[in-house]
């Protein structure tokens, strides 16, 4: 089938918009599908990731800023076995990591030595916290959390029974650490905390309003 000088050249335009339409939105498509990033990644090159979701687990060290307009926690680094997944337990930091969040935290519940995972994103880093910090601490990867993406866990353990056959239920046992036998498996399970709402004068807490889990 021949076609005229009209009709290529229409075939030609129709093409060209085509393309120019696949241009304009295939970069948009990209940024909204931007991959999570690791604590690795997002510390080595914060250029590279900021704004990309986060999954990181950690030991809360301290609340430095704790009021209803924003909070901020100092977390180390903590492995987690899988994305998503409960923490290794004694596995090695990478490091510490800022988190913040939009009103203040219950006392009560983020207390320093928690073991927790999050979800959140991924904003930058700092060169300094301010004066109130213990120490200065320098480019430090910043995460954006919401209390309710944050997951407690809590350490139990129970005989190694590669080592042979016990004469006693298999189940965890919930206990301190310093009283765990020497040679028992450790591991972390999710662990439920009742949370409670700051009033709006103080950040005093008030009434309890949900619960958290581990995932």
């Amino acid at each position: 089938m021949k076609l005229n000088k009209l009709q290529i050249t229409n075939l030609m335009m129709l093409t060209g918009v085509a393309a120019g339409l696949t241009a304009c939105t295939t970069p948009q498509k990209s940024a909204q599908t931007k991959r999570s990033a690791s604590f690795a990644e997002a510390r080595n090159n914060p250029g590279a990731h900021t704004g990309a979701k986060v999954v990181w687990g950690g030991q809360i060290t301290s609340v430095m800023k704790n009021s209803n307009n924003g909070s901020q926690m100092l977390v180390s680094e903590v492995p987690l076995f899988r994305l998503g997944h409960e923490p290794v337990y004694d596995g090695k930091s990478q490091g510490s990591f800022i988190v913040k969040t939009p009103g203040a935290l219950d006392p009560n519940t983020f207390q320093p030595g928690e073991i927790i995972t999050l979800t959140g994103k991924f904003i930058g880093q700092t060169n300094q916290m301010g004066n109130d910090w213990e120490a200065t601490i320098n480019a430090l990867p910043i995460v954006a959390v919401q209390t309710q993406d944050v997951r407690f866990w809590q350490l139990r353990a129970r005989p190694d029974l590669s080592d042979g056959p016990y004469y006693m239920d298999d189940y965890p046992f919930d206990t301190r650490e310093e009283d765990i036998p020497y040679g028992w498996e450790h591991f972390y399970v999710p662990k439920t905390v009742n949370q409670h709402v700051p009033d709006s004068a103080g950040g005093t807490p008030a009434a309890a309003s949900g619960t958290v889990t581990g995932q």
